[in-house]
Order: C-alpha cells, then structure tokens, then sequence
C-alpha cells in the first residue's frame, strides 16, 4: 500500500482578505443587539442593514463548500 502526505490546508484553500492582512478584531463576531434595536449609528452598516448582513454571511456557505471540496480531495489521494 502507498502512502501519500497530505498537503497543507494553506496551500488548499485561499483565506478571505480580511483574514489573510489580519484585519478582523473580535468586535465583528459579537452583535450588539441592544444598540441594533435602538438605531445606533455606530453599529456597523452589514449589521443594521440585512442585505449588506446576507451578503457577508453568505461566504459561510462558499466556505463550507470549500471544506467539502478539501476533504473530498483528500479522501481521493
């Protein structure tokens, strides 16, 4: 039997951007609902606004798509 090793996530897949340069910060994971249900100016537009919201979230699907392509890929080898 042969025996390959598997590559690198890293070299698999492509991070997002803002990933990648290291520009998210723990604020963006956590929604203040209180101040959403206020109409807040400060809270961010893709968190007051759902289209903007559906539009950033949606990459969630792309990547579990990417994730299932990495394993079925990987399975293959």
């Amino acid at each position: 039997m042969t025996t390959r090793a598997l590559r690198p996530w890293t070299d698999l897949v492509k991070l997002h951007p803002d990933v990648e340069g290291g520009a998210l910060t723990e604020a963006v994971f956590a929604i203040d609902l209180g101040a959403i249900a206020s109409g807040d100016p400060n809270v961010p537009v893709v968190n007051r606004d759902p289209e903007a919201f559906f539009r950033a979230t949606y990459r969630v699907q792309v990547l579990h798509q990417s994730g299932s392509q990495v394993r079925s890929t990987s399975e293959a080898v």
